[in-house]
């Protein structure tokens, strides 16, 4: 199979999206015999090395011009006689032609679900997209079975056209747990002592991350625990919120750790904290679970269908069940057997069957 894979709008490489794809087009390519040409911009958007791919750019200076009309019709006349079987579009990007068969990966239903900070004409533009896609394309992803449900009933699809399509979790939070004196390295380096609550990831306004920091401040958690954010920096939201609450010095924000310190974290960790309202999959949380952490999370979307009998949940709206979900997932320790459970339950999450059902989806969308 000949797929044309639109990489214009993957360009960091911190992002779910080029993560997942990463990953899983060496493995199309290795085990399910797919080779790939790319869509890309001029800059910032090189492709994943060590992929089998067909002839398919833009020559230079063509490739150098800006994004736009004439672009596109370049791109339109090189995807027309390209000989490719498929258009894969892995976030929201119409293809450029409708000569060949388009597929689409769908996250969430964010932008529809959550319409008060999704506002203006970005997120208007998005929606339609998503509407053209889940009209035209010959099938679509989810990357969970409650994104599946949302797509279908927001926009009124037939659930035979989606197929449910899980992430997988990296290797490495699947390995043996650091040794003492490795851990011991790591809490020298981020400056924290005693027991700390983990939270990674994005912090928009549906992650509930002020909620946690509310509920923190609120209870007894402050008292035992400290606070590690990884991710982006602190915003000046952010930190006038710590401010007002007056915990700034008990929250440790580290900034875009690598993996392997990211592993560390969740091994660290006296409880893994997922206070979001929705997630379309939720890779932190399961990267937490390989890890052996605690995790105690929100009963909402996705989540459940995930972590399964081995999270500990809590009701996000609710700031006195989360402060005791939370103590009892950091009081439960990493031998309580739905901890225990959750290493094996990880392990069911791989890339090679991501990429086997994302293969699967590519032969329907053929036949």
């Amino acid at each position: 199979m000949k797929i044309i894979v639109d990489w214009r709008i993957i360009y960091d490489p911190r992002g779910g999206m080029y993560r997942t794809f990463k990953k899983i087009l060496p493995l199309l390519a290795q085990q399910h015999g797919c080779e790939f040409g790319f869509l890309r911009r001029a800059r910032k958007n090189e492709a994943p090395a060590a992929i089998p791919a067909f002839p398919f750019s833009l020559p230079w200076p063509l490739s150098q011009l800006p994004e736009g009309g004439f672009k596109d019709a370049l791109w339109k006349q090189k995807v027309n006689f390209s000989g490719a079987d498929l258009f894969h579009t892995p976030y929201y990007s119409v293809p450029p032609t409708e000569k060949i068969p388009c597929l689409a990966t769908i996250y969430d239903l964010i932008p529809e679900l959550f319409l008060k900070p999704n506002t203006g004409p970005i997120f208007d533009r998005l929606r339609e997209r998503k509407r053209w896609l889940a009209t035209h394309s010959r099938r679509l992803i989810a990357i969970s079975q409650s994104t599946k449900n949302d797509l279908c009933r927001v926009y009124e699809i037939d659930p035979a056209k989606v197929d449910v399509v899980p992430l997988g979790v990296e290797g490495l939070f699947l390995e043996a747990p650091a040794n003492a004196e490795t851990n011991a390295v790591y809490r020298k380096k981020w400056g924290v002592e005693g027991p700390f609550l983990l939270v990674v990831g994005g912090r928009h306004a549906h992650k509930n991350f002020f909620g946690f920091l509310e509920t923190f401040a609120s209870t007894g958690l402050k008292n035992d625990f400290k606070i590690i954010a990884s991710g982006e920096p602190w915003n000046k939201e952010e930190t006038a919120k710590l401010q007002e609450l007056g915990i700034s010095s008990l929250v440790k924000n580290l900034v875009f750790p690598e993996d392997i310190e990211l592993k560390a974290l969740y091994q660290a960790c006296a409880a893994f904290v997922y206070p979001s309202y929705y997630e379309g999959f939720g890779l932190p949380p399961l990267e937490a679970m390989a890890c052996g952490a605690p995790v105690a999370l929100a009963a909402v979307s996705s989540l459940p269908e995930v972590m399964g009998d081995s999270g500990f949940y809590f009701d996000p709206a609710s700031p006195g069940d989360m402060a005791k979900v939370i103590r009892q997932a950091a009081e439960a320790g990493r031998q309580a057997p739905r901890v225990v459970s959750g290493r094996a339950r990880a392990r069911q999450f791989s890339w090679e069957e991501t990429a086997r059902l994302t293969a699967l989806t590519y032969q329907k969308a053929l036949a």
